[in-house]
């Protein structure tokens, strides 16, 4: 009897080490998990804002080097975008402010905006 009472506590311990072990590999695990989502969040913003800077360059160069107004470009929306705005559309939307646009049509799904000379 006490053999196996004995065997038991071995089993007992065992099982005790194995869960201890699993519990600091969880741990470690979400410490971990934490850290890299913390830095895709930072990388995302990151690459966000250098996209949204990139627009609005591509979008003022488009006007700076415009001769004369001929050649703006043709801004048009979809009913999402301005549903539900990012900072992507506001980089736009600022630059149809900035040089005047004027909305030149629109239905259900889109709107579209051109500088009136």
């Amino acid at each position: 009897m006490n053999e196996i009472i004995t065997k038991l506590d071995e089993i007992e311990k065992k099982a005790e080490s194995i869960l201890t072990d699993a519990a600091a590999e969880k741990e470690m695990m979400l410490k971990q998990l934490e850290f890299d989502k913390r830095e895709m969040d930072r990388q995302y913003a990151s690459m966000r804002k250098k996209q949204e800077e990139e627009i609005k360059q591509q979008l003022d160069a488009s006007a700076e080097s415009d001769s004369g107004g001929k050649t703006m470009p043709l801004v048009v929306f979809n009913k999402t975008a301005l549903d539900k705005p990012s900072e992507k559309t506001d980089v736009v939307l600022s630059f149809v402010k900035k040089y005047s646009y004027q909305q030149v049509f629109e239905n259900e799904e889109y709107k579209v905006y051109a500088k009136k000379n």
